[in-house]
């Protein structure tokens, strides 16, 4: 038997259109960074190539 308390409950609630919003440029501008280093490392490995 556990001597824990129990844990409190919150339902989950549904976010505003402004907090959508806004996670999703959050989340758009995560995904061009990522691109962007997956392109620079690309660009670093001719940099590389080019200069040997």
């Amino acid at each position: 038997m556990s001597d824990r308390a129990p844990e409190a409950y919150f339902p989950p609630r549904e976010p505003t259109p402004e907090e959508a919003a806004s996670n999703t440029l959050f989340g758009l501008g995560l995904f061009a960074i990522a691109l962007i280093l997956f392109a620079a490392v690309f660009g670093v490995a001719f940099v590389y190539l080019a200069l040997d």
